[in-house]
């Protein structure tokens, strides 16, 4: 969540795990799922980790496209 925004749900429960429903919990519990099985396929792992230092290096030379 610290590059991409993410869920506004998984926010929430960052910030107050306790205050949210049962249903709102097993959501949670999936969309973490979910990343964690992306998280396995390197392929995707990898174009992830590149968009952001493509990002960084666009910024910092001013420039748009791929890096």
């Amino acid at each position: 969540m610290q590059v991409y925004a993410g869920h506004p749900l998984l926010g929430e429960w960052l910030k107050h795990p306790a205050s949210i429903s049962t249903a709102q919990q097993a959501a949670v519990d999936e969309l973490i799922e979910k990343w964690r099985i992306k998280l396995c396929v390197i392929d995707w792992f990898v174009r992830r980790v590149n968009e952001t230092i493509a990002r960084i290096a666009n910024d910092e030379d001013q420039l748009q496209g791929r890096f």
